[in-house]
């Protein structure tokens, strides 16, 4: 069983699969998520029997195409996010509220009587309140849209999820219903960076690809992953340059002027910008 997610660091989304023993089995450096850049980590893996996910972009066609076997569990708190996200903590409507509530109502899912009858009661609210959600308003431009977009949003995604059978996949195959360890190894990459900030973007991506290798490989094999920096110089630093002339003198700092020190009326002293005299007395 493997938990994937994504995480941003700066322009760079990382890819990473985690086993449920915290193990991490691979990850991948991507512009996105995208279909190509998940098929890339699936392609480095053999397939699981399970995988979690929050179904991001692109990861099911990449599902699809790679581990066409694999069951997929889509995480419980992220569906109740996104359905959060579109009903808010408040809804207006009675339809709203209730439709939230059977989203909350997957945390307390723990056999296959609790998932029948959640499914019934999914089943019963499109029932109750299914109108709404084909009711259209005809908006100022001149065109008709939908009425209720977020209630339909909102019965898009559990509905979806359930009719793809990915909702209760745990049940079956005693997995986790989460990826909330995957989401603790995110927190452990983001604390490891903000308390080493000011790194460039090349340097954050070697200091997480280490922090990974760590929990890939026991500590003894990790440092024969590690290779010697070019050109070092123990005794002063990699960066070091020797005093004196630049060797290319293009490249040297012109001479700065320093400005003399004059005074105003009220005997404080004040700089004045330098004038040829000046600069041709230095």
């Amino acid at each position: 069983m493997i938990l994937v997610d994504g995480i941003w660091i700066e322009t760079w989304c990382l890819l990473i699969a985690l086993t449920t023993t915290n193990t991490v089995v691979g990850w991948q450096w991507a512009a996105r998520e995208s279909a190509a850049a998940w098929g890339a980590l699936f392609e480095s893996i053999p397939a699981p029997t399970v995988v979690v996910t929050d179904g991001g972009s692109g990861i099911r066609s990449a599902l699809a195409l790679h581990w066409p076997a694999t069951a997929i569990q889509r995480c419980i708190f992220h569906l109740q996010l996104n359905v959060t996200r579109e009903l808010t903590r408040n809804p207006r409507l009675r339809a709203g509220k209730d439709l939230r509530q059977i989203a909350l109502a997957l945390s307390g899912i723990h056999t296959v009587d609790d998932a029948i009858t959640w499914r019934l009661t999914l089943e019963a609210w499109w029932k109750t309140y299914g109108h709404l959600l084909r009711e259209r308003t005809l908006y100022d431009n001149g065109h008709f849209g939908y009425t209720h977009k977020p209630l339909r949003k909102a019965w898009a995604i559990l509905h979806r999820v359930a009719e793809n059978e990915h909702m209760f996949t745990f049940i079956r195959h005693d997995a986790p219903r989460t990826t909330s360890r995957l989401e603790g190894l995110n927190a452990q990459i983001r604390h490891l960076l903000r308390h080493h900030r000011g790194m460039p973007i090349p340097h954050q991506r070697r200091a997480v690809e280490w922090f990974l290798l760590l929990h890939e490989v026991p500590i003894d094999h990790a440092h024969s992953y590690a290779h010697a920096p070019h050109n070092a110089n123990p005794a002063r630093g990699r960066h070091h340059r020797p005093r004196g002339p630049h060797p290319n003198p293009l490249r040297q700092r012109p001479r700065r002027h320093r400005r003399p020190l004059a005074q105003n009326r009220m005997g404080r002293t004040r700089m004045t910008r330098p004038t040829p005299s000046t600069i041709s007395g230095l």
